[in-house]
């Protein structure tokens, strides 16, 4: 979360060629999957996270298949522009 505040276009190099990203707020109804680096890239990148003081309320992670893992983030994201 320091580089999605500090650095947000770097952030997708976390991720794989075959990784997926899920964002939503509080009251979004319907969630859009980014599939893949360039997805991913575009979604964080239109966030306008840069700056935002993160709370990390709740971390779960859980298996997947071969090998990976899904991990759960709840929390809040502060001082937004």
């Amino acid at each position: 979360y320091t580089t999605l505040s500090m650095n947000p276009e770097r952030l997708h190099c976390f991720y794989g060629k075959q990784s997926s990203l899920l964002h939503c707020h509080e009251e979004d109804i319907d969630a859009t999957v980014c599939v893949g680096l360039e997805e991913i890239h575009n979604r964080i990148s239109a966030m306008g996270y840069n700056g935002a003081r993160v709370v990390i309320g709740n971390i779960d992670c859980q298996p997947s298949m071969n090998g990976g893992i899904l991990i759960f983030v709840l929390g809040t994201m502060h001082g937004l522009t």
